[in-house]
């Protein structure tokens, strides 16, 4: 995202946790493209939108770690991988609710055949997942 900020609409936005410095450097840079208010395809243009802000840290970071890789195919395979890895996080979450619910008192047949549903989809999506080139704090 930082060197293509566009794929901020390719984000599921409601997936992404606002509490984790990533999370959040994510929804502000969404945000940005959803306002028009976001350069694109120039790390420095990106830098200095930053600069003095609480995210200059972070984006610094992110940057000098791409600058290092350079390789912009991997950086897709890295996003999608990170799409997945989203998904994949709602899917458990669902899959944890529908435990707990079986725990308290079971499930119903529909509930029954929506947890067969998820765990099917988390595992698809487990076989799948290329691993992400870099740390999660630099999503």
């Amino acid at each position: 995202m930082i060197r293509r900020p566009e794929r901020a609409a390719r984000l599921p936005l409601e997936l992404i946790d606002a509490e984790d410095s990533a999370g959040g450097l994510l929804l502000e840079i969404a945000g940005r493209v959803d306002s028009g208010d976001m350069p694109s395809g120039n790390t420095g243009l990106l830098l200095e939108t930053y600069r003095g802000s609480t995210w200059e840290g972070l984006v610094s970071a992110v940057v000098a770690e791409l600058d290092e890789r350079g390789d912009e195919g991997l950086e897709e395979n890295e996003f999608v991988g990170i799409l997945d890895l989203l998904h994949q996080r709602s899917l458990q979450h669902d899959i944890d609710a529908l435990n707990e619910k079986a725990r308290n008192g079971g499930l119903g047949g529909e509930e029954r055949q929506r947890y067969a549903e998820l765990l099917k989809r988390l595992s698809e999506l487990q076989k799948h997942r290329p691993k992400p080139l870099i740390g999660k704090e630099s999503m």
